[in-house]
């Protein structure tokens, strides 16, 4: 997505979840793809959830991966990020040491985070506006948006696998039975011994599981 990884990160873009949605079809439009199985994973979760309900006829079903769906506390570096002047400030602030933190919550087996995977998870930060546009993202979060959503969730009929990891603190696995029981054509996996990032702790159980999933649509 623009703004993330290696994307190019312009300066002058709508970092919106809408905004998002809105890229998602542009981008299937550009390749020709008439509907889709979307994938979304933490915030991409709500952004599958927001593209489902504004374009049903393009998306064919959904998997949503430890989805932020629900509103929940802001973290304490969005909370700062939203307050006036900063964030020239915070992006100078953002090190390896930011990148370790968020391992640390997102990871249930904490002997995974070694340097190696600081280091390749903190090198999109060095690309241009590496630092710049991920504060801006953060500023663009409405959670006044992210409070209506679940309202329209019952109106999504779309087949859905839901998978969760147990452990996670960042998405709570509450949140997975909530969003089970919002979406009613949807089947919901919890993982043990995983976290947040269960794709990466449990790679071969998740693989499985969209694989079952796709083949059975």
């Amino acid at each position: 997505m623009p703004g993330f990884g290696y994307s190019d990160k312009p300066l002058d873009a709508d970092y919106t979840i809408d905004a998002y949605a809105d890229f998602i079809i542009q981008f299937m439009d550009k390749l020709q793809i008439k509907r889709a199985v979307l994938f979304g994973h933490s915030l991409g979760g709500g952004i599958a959830l927001l593209t489902g309900l504004k374009y049903p006829s393009r998306v064919q079903s959904l998997i949503l991966h430890d989805a932020e769906a629900y509103p929940i506390k802001p973290p304490l570096m969005l909370r700062v990020a939203k307050l006036p002047g900063v964030r020239s400030f915070i992006h100078r602030a953002i090190g390896e040491w930011v990148v370790r933190l968020s391992l640390k919550r997102s990871y249930y087996d904490q002997t995974r985070i070694t340097d190696r995977l600081v280091d390749d998870y903190y090198r999109p930060f060095l690309t241009e506006n590496g630092k710049i546009v991920p504060i801006k993202a953060l500023q663009a979060m409405d959670f006044e948006t992210l409070k209506k959503l679940p309202r329209s969730y019952r109106r999504i009929r779309k087949k859905t696998l839901i998978i969760w990891g147990q452990e996670d603190r960042v998405s709570r696995i509450h949140l997975a039975h909530k969003l089970k029981k919002d979406l009613r054509n949807s089947k919901l996996k919890i993982i043990p011994a995983s976290g947040h990032l269960v794709q990466e702790e449990k790679p071969a159980i998740v693989n499985r599981a969209i694989l079952d999933f796709v083949r059975q649509i």
